[in-house]
């Protein structure tokens, strides 16, 4: 990402902010899209077909 000039990056501020957009105030995490993904993989999901499961934690919604 390219910085503007003048400007510092604040990871920690741009992090609060894009938290505080999510419905549930925090973030996905990679283990939990790894659960669905294993979900989806398995015999239990069999008759899930065509569908698009959303993982955002809310951040379609809010």
């Amino acid at each position: 990402m390219r910085q503007a000039k003048g400007f510092s990056r604040r990871p920690d501020i741009e992090k609060d902010l894009l938290q505080e957009k999510q419905a549930r105030l925090r973030f996905t995490t990679p283990e939990q899209i790894g659960a669905l993904a294993t979900y989806l993989c398995s015999d239990a999901a069999q008759t899930i077909t065509g569908a698009s499961p959303s993982i955002g934690g809310g951040w379609t919604t809010h």
